[in-house]
């Protein structure tokens, strides 16, 4: 695979009830999203390392994934969320 291949997903968090979920999905939906993980709010909200560390953690997840499926280690680049996600909490 050449080396400026965009593959159109991301790594979504969205908080939901108690829990924060990360999902992989498409750019532009969270339709069919796939959930890799998924914390207690009250546990990233006592220390703001412990949610660097969870991102991390998903990140490294979502980026096996992709080595597994396509034979190249990914870059990223963080975006915020599209407005029609950020409507509150799901």
């Amino acid at each position: 695979m050449p080396d400026d291949v965009s593959i159109p997903i991301r790594l979504a968090f969205r908080t939901e009830g108690e829990f924060v979920n990360a999902y992989i999905a498409l750019t532009n939906t969270m339709a069919n999203a796939l959930l890799i993980g998924s914390i207690k709010r009250g546990i990233l909200d006592r220390d703001e390392t412990i949610w660097t560390r969870w991102k991390e953690l998903m990140l490294a997840a979502l980026s096996n994934v992709i080595v597994d499926q396509f034979g190249q280690t990914p870059t990223f680049d963080e975006q915020r969320a599209p407005e029609h996600e950020k409507a509150g909490e799901a």
